[in-house]
């Protein structure tokens, strides 16, 4: 019952507080019940600018139970829901049978979820406008699908919205980064080949701009030889924290100066291997 409360306290603030130019403060309302099955879309207007909802987050599945069809549903007839898709764990681990469009229904995109796979698993979500002077809703931070092996969860939805001072803000999943996010561009050349660390217990966060190509959880691979310098992503390791194809995250400890070589591996969208290179993270 907590979760529902803390979720229903939210929207009503956003209702209250997240008001465009045009007085009306949802493009379109939500409904309940919420099912896992079919999570509903919603484009939110604040101010000038338009977000991503989904009504519920995560999306709890019983183990075991199959295949099982997630239709989303966006509710806004002036855009169309372009992708959806769900992100491996870090063990590489997915537990996608394929997503894919609705020809019929530009508002609709299925997955199959298969439920033998046990976790908890991040998903992208894009929509774009049909028509011209519309904008684009911005890219919330990944949202999480679950499959619950205990009791099942209900929660409403999160998103990456900035409200006025003094407004109630929604549980967002805000993506840390103490360092960067560092460019890194098709050829996974990094926009500087050493990137300077200073402090202790740093996210650094590299980020890939308009690319064909994606992250993995091996993307990013430091060769650290005492292996006490970084929480994650040393070599051999397939645990970079992923926020989306994107973007992905690697813990400096920086216990003391030292220089660490470290290679950028990026995928093509079947997850076959691309291009590689190999620039410095510099511990001060």
């Amino acid at each position: 019952m907590k979760c529902i409360v803390v979720a229903a306290v939210s929207l009503t603030a956003l209702a209250a507080c997240a008001t465009p130019e045009d007085g009306s403060p949802l493009r379109v309302g939500g409904f309940a019940p919420f099912s896992p099955d079919k999570p509903q879309v919603y484009i939110v207007s604040v101010g000038s600018q338009v977000q991503l909802v989904v009504d519920q987050d995560p999306l709890p599945f019983e183990r075991n139970t199959g295949t099982r069809k997630i239709k989303w549903k966006l509710r806004d007839s002036d855009y169309r829901l372009e992708r959806i898709e769900i992100q491996p764990d870090a063990q590489g681990n997915s537990p996608s049978r394929g997503c894919a469009g609705d020809h019929a229904d530009d508002s609709v995109f299925e997955c199959q979820n298969d439920t033998s796979i046990v976790g908890s698993f991040k998903y992208s979500i894009r929509a774009t406008p049909k028509r011209p002077g519309l904008p684009t809703p911005a890219v919330p931070p990944l949202y999480r699908h679950w499959e619950k092996t205990m009791k099942p969860m209900i929660a409403l939805a999160i998103c990456s919205l900035a409200v006025a001072s003094g407004c109630a803000e929604l549980g967002t999943r805000a993506v840390h980064c103490d360092v960067g996010p560092v460019s890194v561009d098709d050829r996974a050349h990094a926009k500087s080949d050493e990137i300077n660390v200073y402090g202790e217990n740093k996210w650094i966060c590299w980020t890939l701009t308009k690319s064909t190509y994606r992250f993995q959880p091996d993307s990013i691979q430091i060769d650290d030889p005492k292996a006490d310098a970084f929480a994650n992503c040393k070599k051999g390791d397939k645990n970079g924290e992923l926020d989306g194809p994107d973007l992905i995250r690697c813990k400096d400890k920086n216990p003391y100066p030292a220089r660490y070589k470290y290679e950028i591996r990026l995928y093509d969208q079947n997850g076959n291997p691309g291009p590689r290179y190999d620039p410095w993270v510099v511990n001060n």
